[in-house]
């Protein structure tokens, strides 16, 4: 009988363990969300300097205020990839840094709104980018 009861007790724990496992699941599958607010079609290169940065998964996140053509200055809301993929292109938190010069280009939001999706870094702070990133990196 005792032996019974411990394998009614570990099922019922591993069907409760699943239970937490499906919810937390689903909960991060919500946590995320599509590009279908980017026009993945449609580039635009802003030219501007850093002034806010949220450097953590799942996306990084930068402010970069730019001058558009009637002088007047715009505050872009930049969606990047996760820290590891960033990194493998050699864009590392101080390439990032607040005040830094970058030259970069974006998917625009669908909306017309001052935000898109990151594409590729051209320049921080007028060094060009190399095809991996690496001149950003720090020496090893």
């Amino acid at each position: 009988m005792g032996v019974d009861n411990d394998k009614k007790k570990n099922a019922e724990n591993i069907h409760a363990l699943s239970d937490d496992y499906l919810v937390l699941g689903t909960n991060s599958l919500f946590a995320h969300h599509s590009h279908s607010m980017f026009d993945a079609d449609a580039e635009i290169t802003l030219n501007g300097k850093v002034v806010g940065l949220r450097y953590a998964n799942p996306h990084i996140r930068m402010l970069l205020e730019v001058e558009n053509e009637s002088g007047q200055m715009e505050r872009w809301d930049i969606e990047m990839s996760t820290i590891v993929n960033m990194r493998a292109r050699g864009v590392i938190k101080e390439t990032l840094a607040v005040g830094n010069e970058i030259v970069i280009t974006i998917n625009p939001l669908r909306d017309g709104g001052f935000g898109g999706n990151y594409d590729r870094i051209h320049s921080v702070n007028g060094v060009m980018n190399t095809a991996d990133g690496s001149n950003w990196l720090p020496e090893s």
